[in-house]
This record gives C-alpha cells, structure tokens and sequence, in this order.
C-alpha cells in the first residue's frame, strides 16, 4: 500500500510536474460542497486493466490534491488529453474477490483532508444460480468475503417447484425466500468472524421429491480494509517575534523556535543574512539569529523567517521582524 497523488488543473496548468487546480477566489461564506461524485463498484476478470474515470466539483479558490492512498501498489492517478482525471489499474493474475482502492481529495495548501471515496473492485463472476429441473446443484467457487461488507448469493428457481435448504449457516447469515425471487443467502461478517466456513445446500423436486441435488459452498472471510493511517501534515508556526531598537555597535541575539503539530521538526529558513551576522541551528531544532550591528547598519530591517514542513514543503508560514539600528529619538537610524 502508498499513497499517489495528482493534482488537477481545469487551466491546463503543469507545475513541477502536477497538475494544480485553481478557480476564482473564495468568497466570504462559501461552504465546501460534496468535491467526488460517488463512485460504482467494478467488475474485473483477473488480468484485466482497469480504466475508472473520477467526477468532481472543484471549489472556488482551493487548490485540490487527489491522492490514492491504501491502495494497490500498481493503481496510480493519471490525465488522459481530454482533461479527464482516471483511476488506472493491471489487476493481478490471481485477483483478490474483492479489492478498494481508496480516492482522498486534500487542500493542498493546509494538507487537510476534504473528501474520500472508496472504488470497489470485485472479480467478474456470475451471482446468480440456476438449478435446472434435473435438480442439479453446484459446484461453487469458494467465495471471498470482507468483515463488514454485505454479501448475498442469489439462487433464481421457483420456490413452488424446488425446496432449497441450507445447513451450517455462521452466526448472523441469513437464508430466505422469497415468492418473486426464489431463495437468497445474505451475511454481513463481523470483524470476530475471520475464518473459512462451509455451507451445505439440498435442493428437492417438490413435485418428485426423489430428485434431489446436493452441494457445499466455502465462505472465506478477511479482516476489515485498513484504516487510512496517513497522518494530515500541518503547518508549521513561529511564535511572535519581538521587533527590536538598538544602538548602532550593539548585538541583537534571538531564537527562533517553530512549532508543528503532527511532531516534524520544520526547516526554518531566513530571507538575507546580514554582514556580521549568523542563522545557526540548535539540539531542539530552533535556530539563533545573531547579528554584531555597526555604524553602517544604521536604519530599518526587516527580515522574515520561514517555518517549512519538511513533508510537504508547500505548508509553510513566515514572520517578519524589524529591527531597528540606530537612536530613532535622535533622527539617527538613516543608512549612511
């Protein structure tokens, strides 16, 4: 599993390789809306490519990152000429009953999450059974199923005509019929369930009840699709800054420390070094600006310093200093 992600562009706009996506400015009050229309299960025979295309609604000022994250390592996020953003995936030879391949829509200027969806792809087979009037029943392929999904075999015959049993059933599965639609098996496996379980089906000619049809059916049941344990990264700060009025020949000497959320150390950068000055890094990953001022560094500076986050270095905040050399009572703080 990875995360793989795009960015979109409705401008037709590459940057650093990535398409970014940016309408009109937001206007005050404007809610975020639904971005991913839903998206339709899919059916592959193993082997198969898979070519899903992905609607969306953009929003007015955000700039939006499509990442496919838990995912098969082989899926990734590409633009066809057209503009089209699509799911591309080369199913394996053995392909798993069923497969999720997680879609997640972030700001990729904060790092937030605003969206996700999950594309469900299941192995081509037929889910309905016919049992002809030699009452003929099975065999099965052995079926795969996913704690917490809900699964339901369909057996399309006459309930007036043929009795269908069904013995072994695990906690919680289900076996009914119905009048229109002939007998259903349904089960929602819990997370407790994992494990392989064997059902045993008799069907009977109600009419020649000497006529029967026997068959097994396994049920194997996998955890739960893993949890998206991708962690949103955060913008670093800067606590505020003192601005600062010396004397021409003294020094001033402070620290930065920045400040992140998600526990990276930011990389901390400054705008211009002064002569006779100095930006070195700290153990704890703060950094001391210190600057041996003179008579011709007389006047206002400004500097500005910038937090990065060393995972996503489009999340960065700054803050800027003045500094002032000189005696601004005494109208001396003009550069010579």
């Amino acid at each position: 599993m990875r995360a793989q992600s795009v960015f979109i562009s409705w401008k037709k706009v590459l940057l650093h390789g990535v398409y970014v996506a940016q309408a009109a400015l937001l206007s005050p009050g404007v809610a975020h809306a639904q971005i991913l229309s839903p998206m339709e299960p899919q059916a592959l025979e193993p082997g198969d490519f898979l070519s899903y295309p992905i609607e969306f609604q953009p929003l007015p000022g955000i700039r939006i990152e499509f990442r496919l994250e838990n995912s098969p390592k082989d899926a990734r996020l590409t633009v066809d000429p057209s503009g089209q953003l699509l799911v591309v995936w080369q199913s394996p030879s053995e392909l798993p009953s069923e497969v999720h391949i997680y879609l997640v829509a972030r700001n990729v200027d904060t790092g937030k999450k605003l969206e996700s969806r999950a594309l469900l792809v299941r192995t081509a087979r037929p889910i309905v059974a016919d049992i002809p009037a030699g009452v003929t029943l099975g065999p099965f392929d052995e079926q795969a199923l996913m704690a917490g999904d809900v699964w339901e075999w369909k057996f399309n015959i006459d309930p007036n005509e043929i009795q269908l049993s069904a013995g072994g059933l695990p906690p919680g599965a289900m076996f009914m019929h119905d009048q229109n639609e002939g007998y259903v098996l349904s089960w929602t496996p819990e997370s407790v369930q994992q494990g392989r379980y064997e059902i045993s089906l008799q069907a009977i000619d109600r009419r020649e009840r000497s006529r029967t049809g026997i068959a097994n059916m396994l049920l194997e049941v996998s955890p739960e699709p893993p949890v998206d344990t991708f962690v949103d990264p955060d913008i670093p700060t800067i606590p505020t800054l003192a601005n600062q009025v010396v004397s021409a020949g003294r020094i001033v000497s402070f620290k930065v420390s920045p400040k992140a959320e998600d526990g990276t150390v930011p990389v901390l950068l400054v705008d211009r070094i002064p002569r006779d000055a100095s930006f070195d890094g700290n153990e704890d990953g703060s950094r001391t600006f210190y600057w041996q001022t003179g008579d011709r560094d007389q006047g206002e500076h400004v500097f500005r310093f910038t937090a990065v986050n060393p995972r996503e270095p489009n999340l960065r905040s700054f803050r800027d200093v003045l500094i002032i050399v000189g005696d601004p009572s005494r109208n001396k703080t003009a550069p010579q």
